[in-house]
């Protein structure tokens, strides 16, 4: 049963983040330079091995992009019932299909965390997945009103 729950809320993530495509790639026409500004956003998932911390994450936070590629943020972070404020930088890409990458290095620790994006609402919404072995986590972005738009 636990097997099953776990399947099928990882099958609905993957159906929400498929629907958000479709949206973004009706938009098209996106570049880089379309994710700026500020956003909050929020971030779960699990930890598995053979990572030395096993278990649940949460996180919220702040994180501008300058539409050049780089990228920064605070955050508060839990795993497996431990939180934490960090400082995150890093860079990131956008593709003229709306899809994206994004590499973010965390202070103090120094783990570097890769993703997968997808932006849609010309730039205001973004979705990401870890790409990391050892990790299944999901985040999403909303630009802050007042925050920079993209093109």
């Amino acid at each position: 049963m636990r097997y099953f729950v776990a399947y099928r809320a990882l099958a609905t993530m993957a159906l929400a983040l498929f629907g958000f495509a479709v949206n973004a790639l009706a938009n098209g026409n996106c570049s880089t330079a379309t994710l700026k500004g500020a956003f909050g956003f929020t971030a779960t998932g699990f930890v598995v091995t053979p990572s030395p911390i096993v278990g649940p994450f949460g996180g919220i936070g702040i994180q501008s992009f300058d539409g050049k590629g780089n990228t920064e943020a605070v955050s508060t972070v839990s795993i497996n019932g431990t939180s934490q404020h960090v400082s995150i930088k890093g860079t990131y890409s956008v593709n003229s299909d709306c899809t994206g990458s994004m590499t973010l290095t965390f202070l103090p620790s120094g783990l570097v965390h890769h993703f997968d994006l997808v932006v849609a609402s010309n730039g205001s919404d973004v979705q990401g997945v870890r790409t990391d072995p050892g990790v299944v986590g999901m985040g999403s972005y909303r630009r802050l009103s007042g925050g920079e738009g993209g093109q």
